[in-house]
């Protein structure tokens, strides 16, 4: 059996993150603890890849390893960006991978 993965969709960072110029702001004081907290789960091996959304920079999409969606929810919640306001809201959505290394459900085209 394979390992799910899920992704975290951060909708909004803050009431003004839409707006180029205030994203940066609204984020800065609380990067450090975002990044150090992120690269934690990655070396548990939750957190497979994430970053931000560009133009505009308003979310980020977070790519978790995980056997429910708890995993990449209680991320959320911990994370210090969501604590201090700069992210407002999340999605987790399973996602099932079919091609690629890592694929979670590898589908061969010569099968179909």
């Amino acid at each position: 059996m394979y390992q799910k993965r899920y992704i975290r969709r951060l909708l909004t960072f803050a009431r003004a993150a839409a707006r180029k110029d205030l994203c940066g702001a609204c984020r800065a004081g609380f990067r450090k603890a975002h990044l150090e907290y992120a690269n934690l789960a990655v070396a548990r091996g939750e957190l497979i890849l994430g970053g931000a959304l560009a133009d505009p920079p308003d979310g980020a999409i977070l790519l978790f390893r995980g056997d429910s969606p708890a995993v990449a929810d209680n991320f959320a919640r911990e994370d210090p960006y969501t604590k201090n306001g700069v992210v407002k809201s999340w999605q987790v959505r399973e996602w099932t991978t079919v091609v690629g290394e890592n694929a979670s459900v590898a589908v061969d085209p010569a099968t179909l």
